[in-house]
């Protein structure tokens, strides 16, 4: 299975990402546009693992509390156009704290600073970018999501769910 984490849209972040992605798709209709329910922001990728065990422990040591996360802007890398996210101390730390879990249960993590975004077109040549306002959301669940390829689509399916609680 090719399997990632990530912190789910709330709904107002992902309305505020599509608007931007539809003002994108008028002027570059061709590009390869994410789907809506494929929104998120990736807190690692793990690639082809069956140790879903081991990654729900991984999950379930490093998440905390609930936190807040500022999505807005865009950006491009090279033909990939992102919404932009803010990386806040809470959110730096989850990443952090997940890097290291899961290096310690032996997957292989790319060790590379965090450049949390939304990937909202691939394939999109050019300079422009589209207007995402900016939208503070909570993060208050960790999702193991499974990543497959339907009739030539992305389907992104959650594995394994973890709110994250002051408890």
């Amino acid at each position: 299975m090719r399997l990632f984490i990530a912190l789910p849209m709330s709904e107002e972040a992902r309305g505020a990402i599509l608007a931007g992605a539809d003002e994108l798709r008028a002027k570059i209709p061709a590009a390869n546009y994410s789907r809506a329910e494929n929104l998120h922001i990736t807190l690692a990728f793990i690639g082809e693992s069956n140790r879903v065990d081991a990654l729900k422990a991984c999950i379930d040591e490093v998440c905390r509390a609930p936190f807040t996360v500022t999505v807005g802007g865009s950006g491009r890398f090279g033909d990939l156009v992102w919404a932009g996210v803010r990386v806040s101390p809470p959110l730096a730390a989850l990443e952090r704290r997940l890097r290291v879990s899961l290096q310690r249960a032996g997957f292989r993590i790319e060790n590379r600073p965090f450049r949390p975004h939304i990937t909202i077109a691939r394939e999109a040549p050019g300079s422009l970018l589209p207007h995402v306002p900016e939208v503070t959301m909570a993060a208050d669940r960790v999702l193991l999501m499974r990543s497959d390829r339907q009739n030539g689509r992305l389907v992104y399916t959650p594995v394994y769910e973890r709110r994250l609680t002051d408890a």
